[in-house]
């Protein structure tokens, strides 16, 4: 299936070895080329959906305000970006997905998590590497509940070893354990990476999982959203609407309105709507778009 859009052919790709059918992303908060979409995963007729978390939230958000009907599937698996609680539901939601599974890593490789089947901790690969939970220069890990910490970590590879390499990755701790990976070190999430925290009025740093994929219904008509900060104190929303039913002056008055009260007035909001939010070089998407150096206002 094939559409053209200036010039450019949009097109799902079959793999026959992999038996795989992929996906061009740019055009999914588009919602008149949502039913192409559908049109081939029900072809291709799969039970699993693999893909990065803003790509699969971003199909799921263009169903929910089409009122089409979604496809089901059995796993859902979310790869490479944080995933956020809010979203998480809303995609297995709306899928009727029986299990929505993903895991933790970083480009330097020093470190590997992945979420529980029984529960959603994410347990770490111990021949992978070593981890510490840092918190005051102290290694909290699995000695509280809910403390917030940064990873740390020790890679064992010949090649190219790291030795306490901090990641700038936080996590909240946790003491349970998974009867599958009961000896493996156990955290209850991933806060957000350094630059993924918000810097309020008073300096000090709220994790954007806080808010992440909040679901207010000042948001429903949003396709696509993204959070920028170059001010302490001041945060930017920037929204995609759906172009058949734009946003008005009380619908931006009543994001602004929910999201300060969300944050408890630490920040003061204002909203941009804009015709598409920019991904990084690898497709990636992040949910902000921090312009502030974050590892100033540690301890704040």
């Amino acid at each position: 299936m094939r559409i053209r859009e200036k010039n450019r052919t949009v097109l799902s790709k079959f793999s026959s070895r992999l038996q795989t059918l992929t996906f061009d992303s740019d055009y999914l908060n588009k919602l008149d080329y949502l039913q192409v979409y559908l049109d081939d995963i029900t072809n291709f007729n799969s039970d699993v959906l693999f893909g990065y978390p803003s790509s699969i939230y971003q199909l799921a958000k263009s169903i929910e305000l089409s009122g089409k009907q979604a496809p089901k599937f059995r796993l859902i698996l979310l790869a490479s970006e944080n995933t956020y609680d809010d979203q998480n539901r809303f995609i297995k939601n709306i899928f009727g997905a029986e299990d929505l599974f993903y895991h933790y890593g970083h480009s330097e490789q020093v470190l590997s998590a992945y979420k529980s089947h029984q529960s959603d901790r994410l347990s770490f690969v111990p021949t992978y590497g070593h981890v510490e939970l840092i918190d005051n220069s102290i290694n909290i890990l699995g000695k509280d509940d809910f403390s917030v910490g940064e990873l740390v970590g020790t890679n064992y590879s010949m090649g190219f070893p790291l030795i306490r390499f901090r990641t700038n990755d936080f996590a909240v701790n946790s003491t349970s354990k998974d009867s599958i990976f009961a000896d493996n070190a156990t955290v209850n999430s991933i806060q957000g990476r350094l630059q993924e925290y918000i810097v309020a009025k008073d300096n000090r740093l709220i994790s954007i999982c806080t808010v992440g994929g909040a679901h207010f219904a000042s948001l429903s008509k949003v396709l696509e959203m993204q959070y920028i900060q170059n001010k302490p104190g001041f945060l930017g929303v920037q929204l995609v609407e759906d172009s058949n039913n734009p946003f008005t002056e009380m619908d931006i008055a009543d994001v602004i309105k929910d999201l300060n009260e969300k944050f408890q007035f630490a920040v003061n909001t204002s909203v941009e709507i804009v015709d598409k939010i920019p991904r990084l070089p690898s497709n990636k998407k992040s949910m902000i778009n921090q312009q502030l150096d974050i590892s100033k206002y540690l301890g704040s």
